[in-house]
């Protein structure tokens, strides 16, 4: 059998499982365990040390057989949402253990059948999949907050398992640090989320406590992909020329390849520091210095003030430094495989355009950042300044403003004329309302904004970012 038929079989799903729960269960979860366990346990698999209070591994096979044989079937206590998890997480955890087994033994025949293109396979035999806690239109006891604790459940199990598979990996324990601190979030989240979800001031701090952590989230996943990649890049210059080798006989690799060589030849590091430059304090106090309009130098200043109180700067310019360390061996490799014959004749064809498009993004958020250094102050709104202006330095321009918009209307109340006999023969403050912030401030900052997301989508379009 060639390896293109073998590769074709062992990547294409056969079925796909899909774990379900219903009210009544004939056995219980004790049973179910045994049973399981029983099922999965290698041939001639001694009892090994218990690894917490539900691994059955450190009972031998005649304790289990043992014990199956006079656990009642039924379970005692009603089954809950929660019971109706266990039982399809359980489920879900033995498939994937299973498959990693069956994996290995798979990859291990391929590297001696198919020793030049074993590491190209990339096997999906089946799929797994649950609808246990998600089903919002089918079960009255479900509601978005149960839905959203259990797939938060879901995420920590899943980082506690890459945690198991690079347990002992050299290299990267700083990995393995951020794994864990993006776990310790997840459980404060769980504890958050305990709060009742008709209360509103509750799910309104759970939100902001999200919303606000959002950042360091995305960068410490962003890093952790970052760095396995670095793992990768200096892996293959280890063995350049065996990767080489490999390049010229597998069409998949190439394509792969040529499509990292087209992301690296449209990207532009330089445009990405003047991204991050818009949140650096030092940057605005450099630009205030040469700025000559005593209005805009104010604004420059001001915006300073409010970034020299945020770490959203060096959070950001960390991971700009991973990616700076990055593109040294990554550039390195792609020019040792010639990676640029690779690429479309149409590639150079664009970079002006993207350096156009990049730059006036830029100057546009630049200028939205000075109108929101205008924004009047207000302690009477459901937000905080300081929050709106968060959301605003977020681009979170819409929610943002339809917030000062509340908060500032148009105009007040027409009064009565003949509440004092006569009408009057001037507007008072709030008669006239705010029409020059709607006009100055909120306006412009939504019309520049929308711009930059027209270039946004251009930019898509160019870099074919679009499905």
């Amino acid at each position: 059998m060639t390896f293109e038929v073998f590769r074709d079989i062992v990547e294409r799903e056969a079925f796909g499982v899909v774990f379900t729960a219903h009210p009544t269960f004939s056995i219980s979860q004790r049973l179910t365990r045994i049973l399981a366990e029983l099922a999965s346990r290698e041939n001639g698999a001694s009892a090994k040390p218990a690894d917490g209070p539900d691994d059955l591994s450190c009972k031998s096979l005649a304790d289990l057989i043992g014990e199956a044989a006079t656990t009642p079937h039924g379970s005692p206590e009603t089954m809950t949402l929660d019971d109706e998890m266990d039982f399809a997480l359980m489920a879900i955890g033995n498939i994937h253990r299973a498959l990693r087994r069956v994996y290995r033994v798979l990859f291990a025949v391929t590297r001696r059948t198919y020793p030049d293109d074993w590491q190209t396979l990339k096997p999906k035999l089946l799929t797994v999949a649950s609808w246990v806690g998600y089903d919002l239109d089918g079960r009255a006891d479900i509601g978005w907050s149960v839905t959203l604790k259990k797939r938060m459940i879901v995420e920590k199990l899943a980082f506690d398992g890459y945690l198991d598979a690079l347990a002992g990996a050299s290299g990267l324990d700083d990995v393995q640090d951020r794994l864990r601190a993006s776990a310790a979030m997840l459980d404060g989240d769980l504890e958050r989320l305990d709060a009742d979800p008709d209360d509103a001031a509750a799910v309104a701090a759970f939100s902001r406590a999200l919303v606000e952590s959002l950042e360091t989230r995305l960068i410490d996943l962003g890093w952790v992909i970052g760095r396995l990649g670095e793992e990768i890049g200096k892996a293959i210059t280890k063995d350049q020329e065996r990767f080489n080798e490999m390049l010229q006989k597998s069409d998949r690799l190439r394509r792969f390849v040529s499509m990292a060589a087209y992301a690296r030849h449209l990207s532009d590091l330089d445009r990405l520091h003047g991204y991050i430059s818009l949140f650096d304090p030092t940057i605005w106090i450099r630009r205030s210095t040469l700025e000559s309009a005593p209005e805009r130098h104010q604004q420059m200043q001001h915006i300073a003030h409010i970034l020299r109180h945020s770490s959203r700067h060096e959070k950001m310019n960390r991971v700009y430094r991973i990616f700076l360390n990055d593109t040294v061996f990554l550039d390195q490799a792609l020019a040792d495989m010639n990676a640029g014959s690779l690429l479309p004749e149409y590639a150079g064809a664009c970079l002006t355009d993207l350096a156009l498009l990049h730059g006036v993004r830029i100057a546009l958020i630049h200028e939205i950042f000075l109108l929101i250094a205008r924004m009047p102050q207000f302690s009477n709104l459901v937000r905080s300044a300081d929050d709106v202006t968060n959301e605003l330095l977020h681009l979170n321009i819409k929610h943002g403003v339809d917030i000062l918009r509340q908060g500032f209307p148009m105009a007040e109340a027409a009064s009565d004329p003949d509440a004092f006999g006569e009408a009057a023969t001037y507007r008072t403050d709030a008669d006239q309302g705010y029409e020059r912030e709607h006009r100055e401030l909120f306006d412009p900052i939504e019309n520049m904004h929308d711009i930059v997301r027209h270039i946004g989508t251009a930019i898509s379009h160019i870099t074919g970012g679009v499905g």
